[in-house]
């Protein structure tokens, strides 16, 4: 066993790795829950034929990267966070306008042109256009660059979110 897994940074690593994982786990069931509603009622939705001509692999494997990669968003938040009344201004004023102009809800291509370019500076826009490739099957040629952007912001988020979290805890 090494010096430095039993150090004073374990409980920011394991609170920084749980938090991870629950974005995960979440990122799956969401994923389950989608394919299985186009599945049953895609017709209804879809207007056109349901079936997932993308591989359930590579959608899980999007998942993955989106949930870790908002779990570790998360874990900086939280780890900045002065108390609990903090998170709702970060739902009101972060969360909720990102559901609303990365295309979830609305097609992009109906945003005028500076809210188009507004939405490649959310994270969930690159998440939404992976997931819609990966589960159509379809690769567009900027998918390169949203695998990037979740990738990199991921990573980014992940590492910082340990050292903020460790700097919270050990004071």
């Amino acid at each position: 066993m090494s010096r430095r897994s039993a150090g004073p940074d374990l409980p920011a690593r394991v609170v920084s790795l749980s938090h991870a994982a629950y974005g995960l786990s979440a990122a799956l069931a969401v994923a389950a829950a989608i394919a299985a509603a186009l599945t049953v009622f895609g017709n209804a939705v879809l207007r056109g034929p349901a079936v997932m001509n993308g591989s359930a692999r590579g959608t899980a494997l999007v998942m993955l990267a989106v949930g870790i990669m908002f779990g570790s968003l998360g874990m900086v938040v939280t780890s900045k966070a002065p108390n609990f009344d903090f998170f709702n201004y970060y739902t009101e004023l972060v969360i909720t306008p990102m559901l609303f102009f990365s295309g979830v809800f609305f097609p992009l291509t109906n945003f005028p042109g500076w809210m188009k370019t507004l939405s490649q500076f959310l994270p969930l826009t690159h998440a939404v256009a992976i997931s819609r490739a990966a589960f159509s099957g379809e690769y567009p040629p900027s998918i390169l660059l949203n695998i990037a952007v979740v990738g990199g912001l991921g990573t980014i988020s992940f590492v910082a979110g340990i050292r903020m979290m460790k700097k919270r805890l050990i004071k």
